[in-house]
């Protein structure tokens, strides 16, 4: 466990360095961000090299740590400079299949099929979502060989507001991750694909994952503690780590105010239009554009109502969210 608290501890930290990374974005995803300089922008500048002591290199998907011995040693007279590279968390390539389906006694199975690509650069060894931090009846199952955990996010936290990632209020905060101990090898690259399972009575809504190669960086012992803070803001999962957009259990059935169509309505349409806005697949989506004139009427009305809909899904995120507007909105059986 302590490995999990220091985890979350790297996820809420303050972030001081924001930079826009460009480039491929996975589905509903914006660009990541590097929370550290550019390499690229800062290797011939002494004066950058003078405050900041890590850096991001795009091309090698690589954090460049640097700084000078005397940092370390303490010997003014000690002109060397010290230079690590340490691999990026976000080497893979999660491909998933996302499946729902709700019990007689009302009990939601949320099944996420996942495989790392063959793009992948090294196993897939955590994956991690953010779910209701409410929600008692939460259960975990996967292989054995995985670990799973369970943690709540503190609740005076603004989780991500201004990241790459989805808006989540800090009262959805509770963090579902698996993954594999430091012995054992995860999903390589082109790898059968493994399930794993949430059970849950929460109604299902748009949310985060993450996922990660969960490798241990070699540091040296006597790294100096102005480089190990920078260096915390490089571990943060919003730019480490591979975020997509997946569903996940989110609205109480019957405790407010998540369980008020209304507040569902309107979750779904800030999702969505922040997933709009952070990648032109859909931006031009008919099926959304549908799809969010009928959560603008659900939540003008403030009733649920059949979500019938002429524009049909055209990829596999826009069938998993029509899926879970239908199960969190339609009239209740």
């Amino acid at each position: 466990m302590p490995r999990f608290h220091s985890f979350l501890q790297l996820l809420f930290a303050a972030i001081s360095f924001t930079a826009e990374l460009c480039g491929q974005a996975q589905p509903g995803i914006s660009p990541l961000f590097s929370r550290v300089p550019f390499w690229e922008n800062s290797a011939t500048s002494s004066k950058v090299m003078e405050s900041y002591f890590v850096f991001y290199d795009v091309p090698a998907q690589q954090y460049v740590v640097t700084y000078p011995a005397k940092l370390a040693s303490g010997n003014p007279h000690d002109f060397r400079r010290v230079e690590l590279r340490l691999d990026k968390h976000s080497t893979v390539e999660p491909e998933i299949v996302t499946s729902i389906t709700k019990s007689t006694e009302g009990l939601y199975s949320y099944q996420y099929e996942i495989r790392n690509g063959s793009k992948a650069k090294t196993d897939l060894r955590r994956f991690a979502l953010i779910a209701a931090s409410h929600d008692e009846s939460i259960e975990l199952k996967g292989k054995v060989r995985w670990l799973s955990e369970l943690a709540h996010i503190p609740k005076n936290t603004a989780a991500r507001d201004n990241g790459p990632a989805l808006k989540i209020q800090a009262q959805v905060g509770r963090l579902v991750s698996w993954r594999i101990p430091n012995h054992e090898r995860g999903l390589k690259p082109a790898s059968e694909s493994e399930l794993f399972t949430i059970n849950s009575s929460f109604l299902p809504g748009i949310t985060i994952a993450y996922f990660s190669n969960d490798l241990n960086w070699d540091l040296p012992q006597d790294l100096p503690e102005i480089v190990r803070k920078q260096l915390e803001l490089a571990k943060d999962p919003d730019s480490n780590w591979k975020p997509q957009i997946i569903i996940g259990p989110k609205f109480s059935p019957t405790e407010a105010p998540t369980n008020d169509p209304i507040w569902i309505a309107n979750d779904f349409r800030a999702s969505i239009e922040r997933m709009r806005s952070n990648n032109p697949t859909f931006q031009n989506s008919k099926f959304l554009d549908e799809l969010n004139q009928i959560l603008e009427n659900i939540a003008f009305i403030g009733q649920r109502v059949s979500l019938e809909l002429r524009n049909r899904p055209t990829n596999r995120l826009e069938s998993d969210i029509l899926q879970a507007a239908i199960a969190s909105l339609e009239p209740r059986k």
